[in-house]
């Protein structure tokens, strides 16, 4: 009995030992007022082929009156079609530094909303193999512009 313990345990080892991450993703406030506020994500990852993928994620919100008092960043705000920006800068480690690989223009919401997302799947490794991580932008238009960029975390690519 304990000879079949072992051996699972070994076999779950082995099966765990070459799983790969499925992604990695920073997310949080980059801007926060009492007015208006921006929430980001910035994700990479293996993607459907293995050879990568990104994302970003662009939220504006506004505070919130209530009898019980003001709750900022608590409400979707909607925006008109270009208030909210967004931007992908791929980098890839050298073993040095992180250098561009590739990245999107500026990308802006063609409607009135509150979110914009930006996605991409990569058919082949933008750069070859290595260490990749996505630089996204996330910006909302409210008498200015306020946002800030967000560094998603690492991650190998290919994975195949």
């Amino acid at each position: 009995m304990v000879l079949k313990w072992a051996l699972l345990i070994f076999m779950f080892m082995l099966v765990a030992g070459v799983v790969y991450a499925h992604y990695v993703y920073q997310q949080g406030w980059v801007y926060w007022s009492q007015d208006d506020c921006v929430f980001g994500r910035s994700e990479i990852s293996h993607g459907n082929y293995g050879k990568g993928y990104v994302k970003v994620d662009t939220q504006a919100y506004r505070g919130t009156a209530t009898p019980f008092g003001y709750y900022p960043c608590s409400t979707a705000m909607m925006r008109p079609p270009g208030y909210l920006a967004q931007k992908v800068v791929l980098y890839k480690w050298t073993g040095e530094q992180w250098v561009v690989c590739w990245e999107t223009p500026w990308l802006y919401n063609p409607n009135e909303t509150w979110w914009i997302q930006f996605d991409a799947h990569f058919g082949n490794t933008p750069c070859g193999s290595g260490y990749y991580a996505n630089h996204g932008a996330h910006f909302e238009y409210n008498g200015g512009w306020h946002g800030g960029w967000i560094w998603s975390g690492e991650h190998y690519l290919p994975v195949n």
